[in-house]
């Protein structure tokens, strides 16, 4: 059976293709760290020399919700959370929009783990994008997508 880590593999790389075309970070679970300084390192882009500000804050989670196993096949339910901070200067809710846009797409009857996995293929379909506001992240006013993806595989007999 396909644990629920192989998938997760799967889904961040799938966003890690098109979030590091816009200079953002994927993390492959929730992170959390007690202080607002040090959460906002792990969603700052990853450059050497240079002082980041913070309306570069761009970074993105994966966590995993539900495991629905049934006689034929298992569904996996997960949360794809993501954070850019907010420049009125640079339209920032514009790239944004792009950047989920470029998610759907990507996430829209992908199969995932070398054509094993597949995203769900009956409605809801695809990356699901719940949610879309302006948020206090780290210190930080950010725009904050909430997204949901369901993924399908199909159990193999046992063999006697």
């Amino acid at each position: 059976m396909i644990t629920s880590n192989e998938i997760r593999q799967a889904i961040v790389q799938q966003l890690h293709e098109v979030i590091a075309t816009v200079g953002g970070r994927v993390h492959n679970r929730e992170r959390y760290i007690k202080n607002a300084s040090g959460l906002k390192k792990l969603y700052l882009p990853v450059t050497q020399g240079t002082d980041n500000d913070d309306s570069t804050l761009h970074g993105w989670f994966v966590r995993h919700s539900a495991r629905l196993p049934d006689a034929r096949h298992v569904t996996d339910h997960w949360l794809i959370q993501g954070y850019m901070g907010f420049s009125d200067e640079n339209s920032s809710e514009l790239s944004f929009d792009d950047t989920i846009d470029a998610l759907v797409t990507a996430f829209t009857g992908q199969p995932l783990n070398a054509n094993v996995v597949t995203v769900a293929f009956e409605k809801p379909y695809g990356l699901q994008v719940r949610k879309i506001m302006p948020t206090m992240f780290a210190g930080i006013l950010c725009h904050q997508a909430m997204c949901h993806l369901e993924t399908k595989f199909f159990i193999k007999p046992r063999q006697n």
